[in-house]
């Protein structure tokens, strides 16, 4: 799979578990609580795979001009 496609999709879904943890935060504690650990799971998923691109951008030379978050 191409990276930036993963990396997008692991964003979208870091995102969506995020929203429903809210949804979730004064409703149901438990549900809350599984939601709100698999966006932070994700989310650390995403910062690393930025991190790397990032460093794989420098050690190609091609600098830092594009961001990680940029859409297609």
């Amino acid at each position: 799979m191409d990276v930036k496609k993963e990396f997008q999709q692991a964003l979208e879904k870091a995102h969506m578990y995020g929203l429903l943890a809210e949804y979730y935060k004064y409703q149901d504690a438990e549900l809350y609580m599984y939601y709100h650990r698999k966006h932070c799971v994700c989310t650390q998923k995403v910062a690393g795979m930025a991190q790397e691109m990032s460093r794989k951008q420098v050690a190609a030379g091609e600098g830092t001009s594009e961001s990680p978050y940029a859409g297609p």
